[in-house]
């Protein structure tokens, strides 16, 4: 059974009894329910313009980002992992052997795949624009065009 993001209006965001995942109750523009299976989450975020990243960790573990907020949560046993506020804006995520990589506007997170905790933070010096994933490396562009090496993974 797979993940569905379902665009609701604001009146059903409100009155909705699944759990928040995330919302500012004074600026959101856009709501929706995350669900799969039985369970569900309510979401709000800021832009029109935008959609939230949802990438499956596993078959019951699913990662779910957008504006300054990211998050992961547990279907089969109905719980949130890991929630996160960001400083930058979210831009996507990645999986990368044990890991997974939140990629925002100016900052790379590296976050435990099976612990669910912030492992290292990379700042970048200018705007995200390309990740590569090479062997036991991982090199961001900036729109700087510089090219910097987040580390040697090989551990």
């Amino acid at each position: 059974m797979s993940v569905r993001l379902e665009n609701v209006t604001r009146g059903d965001f409100k009155y909705n009894n699944c759990p928040i995942l995330f919302e500012d109750a004074n600026a959101n523009n856009r709501f929706a329910l995350i669900t799969k299976g039985k369970y569900s989450y309510r979401l709000a975020w800021h832009s029109d313009l935008i959609n939230p990243v949802i990438l499956e960790i596993n078959s019951n573990v699913v990662s779910i980002g957008v504006d300054q907020n990211f998050a992961i949560i547990d279907f089969n046993n109905n719980s949130i992992l890991f929630n996160l506020n960001l400083i930058y804006n979210f831009l996507n995520v990645f999986l990368f052997k044990d890991w997974i990589f939140i990629v925002t506007e100016l900052e790379i997170i590296k976050v435990g795949k099976n612990i669910f905790q912030v492992l290292e933070e990379y700042a970048l010096p200018d705007l995200f624009e390309e990740i590569f994933f090479k062997g036991d490396r991982i090199e961001v562009r900036s729109a700087d065009n510089n090219i910097i090496e987040i580390g040697n993974l090989s551990n």
